[in-house]
């Protein structure tokens, strides 16, 4: 779609202005095409000759005029004059006048409740929407509201700002005006409800006879829906619950074969009518308009984006889009941000100008606990183009906030942050932090996955030492207390490196020395069960056979201590997981591992090999911490020796420098950096274990090692226990 634009050299106003004035005195001659007038005369540089004609226009209108050429003035207007202080409120203040000239006072009460005064926090676009819908109101219209369903106008109360529907779920259900307009979705003849409500057997014929046609006209008025809502707004209307498999298996096979729908692969996925050339028009546009839903909004965008080119919109396409687009970002806001990214980013591909609430969104995106929300939620696709967007607002504080969360994101977010920061030579200091997380011994499970994937360029630069890498990735394998996107980054790491060809290529790189420690660390960790364990040694052996002795003189099931020990605070904590596990997540992957099952087709059925695999991870995450249960036995550590470093213990100890630090040792569960409280199974403890005061001990720094001097060994404090306790 184009739009001649004729420029201010060759435009001759006159006959514009003739057809204008000629509206202006005759009513019966105003329409879409004067506005259209107006807005040739504005770029052909007319601006003031046609701000008055708009002004002749508007008293005009006043006095006599169709009320959709009202409503349609009161949207051009919005446009011109977006941003301009006090436009809501003129435009407000015309349509009063509007109704009240033509003694009409239901007119000017439902003005009052579509949000154009300022202080309502609604886009002007959208209040002129919610004036259409409200004035459409009146008995027999049909409605569909996502709470109540589908509905039937019974009437209108202006006084008491109330409408009255009959709804499915609720008969005589009385909404507020303002509710009504901001959330009732008019259904016209062809709408799928409306059509099933005009002739309910004529639509079960069609369910059995051509069942993608149902499916069509469903995507056709409610837009782009997964298939668990396509599957509500189908079954007990035009489908029964037991006969919807046999429905929808025959309903996908003909959609395939007419290629009208995309259904894609994860269930989650919106299911969209394929948009055909020519598709993007007039009629498009006018639903777009009247879209509520946030995702069908996004959805109905970006597949705009996909077949057509930005720059081919005529200049009535963009104010919609900026519209829809702005209302998404305000009604998504902090809470949903992958809604309001995604709305950012259409909007940055459309070339639409930030508005107020944008750039707004955009300032709290960039604070660091907000940033790393949004890039979670994100889709793995879009977070490059949200990073290069972020920095071109704000590159300072992006890379600020990128260095705060780098040891809480999981590698393909890490990876493209030090990409974006490589654009303006900022990467070395993510990788700095990386760096001293290792040293450390707190790197994450995705920084250490990022390091184990780039091994080579990690060790040649410096970046980690080989054998506290591997330390550390023994470490993390050991945890038990990681959750979501950090579980899903251990076991991604865990499949990384138990490689056999990977840990012989870590092990080239150690020193020497170091070589027959790590084995004896290997065969005892628990990162693994003795089988694979045992498979992992044999390959390093294999490869240095001057550790073959030591392969097998550790090659006995690792022998633990008689008592494995944790406070009762992490003890009631797992044990809030496995409940957690056991009432909440697994039946609920029960639910849907038999909802994947009525798709049929095992074999291609993604939705259900998906949650199969769930299953298996809550099935290993369960059996983990049940066996950690069993085995771990819970303590307030009082009694506990304070002779020499261990469990039970406070160590203070005194650096090269001459600083001091003091640090708990509690069980091996235990973890708590503003408390100073340390598990007895950290690299740090192991260093200070049996150690006592006035002696010295090897511990890991952000360079790597330095000897301290252990000051003081005792017995934990009361505030300590306290903690323990829980």
């Amino acid at each position: 779609m184009t739009d001649e634009m004729p420029s201010g050299a060759s435009f001759d106003p006159a006959p514009a202005e003739a057809r204008i004035r000629a509206a202006i005195d005759n009513p019966e001659g105003r329409d879409r095409a004067t506005l259209s007038d107006l807005d040739g005369l504005i770029r052909g540089g007319f601006d003031e000759k046609a701000a008055e004609l708009a002004a002749l226009l508007q008293e005009a209108l006043v006095k006599k005029g169709g009320e959709d050429l009202v409503l349609d003035y009161v949207e051009w207007l919005i446009e011109r004059r977006r941003g301009e202080p006090g436009i809501g409120n003129a435009c407000e203040q015309f349509l009063a006048a509007c109704f009240d000239a033509r003694r009409d006072p239901t007119g000017s009460a439902l003005v009052r409740e579509c949000g154009f005064t300022s202080g309502q926090d609604v886009p002007l676009q959208e209040a002129a929407r919610r004036l259409r819908i409200l004035r459409r109101l009146a008995p027999g219209v049909l409605c569909f509201e996502k709470t109540w369903g589908f509905g039937v106008v019974l009437g209108v109360d202006a006084l008491n700002k109330k409408v009255l529907v009959d709804f499915e779920k609720r008969k005589g259900h009385r909404l507020s005006l303002a509710y009504a307009a901001e959330t009732l979705r008019l259904l016209d003849e062809t709408h799928l409800l409306s059509r099933w409500h005009r002739d309910p057997g004529g639509m079960a014929s069609m369910a059995r006879e051509n069942p993608g046609e149902v499916v069509r006209l469903a995507l056709e008025g409610f837009g782009p829906m997964p298939a668990a809502a396509l599957q509500d707004c189908i079954i007990g209307r035009i489908v029964p619950a037991p006969e919807w498999k046999t429905f929808w298996e025959a309903a996908r096979k003909e959609l395939k074969k007419r290629g009208i729908v995309d259904i894609p692969a994860r269930r989650t996925e919106a299911i969209r009518l394929v948009e055909k050339r020519g598709a993007f028009d007039a009629a498009w546009f006018r639903a777009l308009a009247e879209e509520r839903d946030m995702a069908s909004i996004l959805d109905r965008i970006e597949s705009l984006l996909r077949e057509s080119e930005p720059g081919a919109l005529d200049s009535s396409a963009r104010p919609v889009l900026a519209d829809r687009l702005e209302f998404v970002v305000i009604g998504a806001g902090m809470r949903k941000p992958a809604l309001a990214g995604r709305a950012v980013l259409a909007s940055d591909a459309l070339g639409i100008p930030d508005s107020a609430r944008t750039l707004e969104w955009i300032g709290a995106s960039l604070q660091p606990d907000a940033l790393r929300k949004l890039l979670l939620s994100l889709p793995a696709r879009s977070v490059s183009g949200m990073l290069d967007l972020l920095g071109r607002c704000d590159a300072g504080a992006l890379a600020s906030a990128l260095l705060a969360n780098s040891n809480q994101l999981p590698f393909s977010i890490l990876n493209a942050a030090l990409s974006h920061l490589g654009k303006s030579g900022r990467a070395a200091e993510l990788l700095a932090k990386m760096k001293r997380d290792s040293a450390l011994c707190e790197a994450s499970p995705g920084v250490l996955l990022w390091f184990a994937r780039n091994i080579d360029a990690a060790v040649g630069e410096g970046l980690a030492q080989p054998e506290i890498l591997l330390e550390n990735i023994l470490r993390v394998l050991e945890r038990d207390d990681l959750v979501s996107d950090q579980l899903r980054m251990k076991n991604a790491l865990r499949d990384h490196v138990e490689e056999h060809t990977w840990m012989v290529g870590a092990f080239e790189r150690v020193a020497e020395g170091r070589r027959k420690e790590l084995v004896a660390r290997l065969n005892s960790t628990g990162a693994w069960p003795p089988a694979k364990r045992r498979k992992i040694a044999d390959a390093i052996a294999a490869r240095f056979p001057e550790l073959k002795d030591d392969v097998r003189q550790n090659a006995a099931p690792e022998s633990r201590p008689a008592e494995r020990l944790s406070s009762f605070r992490s003890l009631r904590e797992r044990e809030a997981q496995l409940n957690k596990i056991v009432l909440e997540d697994i039946p609920a992957n029960s639910a849907d591992i038999a909802h994947a099952r009525s798709y049929g087709d095992l074999s291609e059925n993604f939705e259900y090999k998906a949650a199969r695999e769930a299953q298996d991870l809550l099935m290993r995450r369960r059996a983990e911490l049940e066996l950690l249960l069993s085995q771990v036995r819970g303590t307030d550590f009082e009694g506990a020796g304070s002779g020499a470093a261990g469990a039970g213990t406070t160590v203070r100890i005194r650096h090269s420098d001459g600083s001091e630090t003091l640090h708990h040792i509690l069980g091996e569960l235990d973890s708590d950096e503003k408390m100073g409280v340390i598990s007895c199974l950290s690299s740090l403890a192991k260093a200070l274990a049996g150690r006592r005061a006035g002696e010295t001990a090897v511990i890991p720094t952000a360079s790597g090692e330095e000897t301290c001097t252990i000051v003081e060994v005792s017995a934990i404090q009361e505030d300590i226990r306290h903690w323990a306790r829980g």
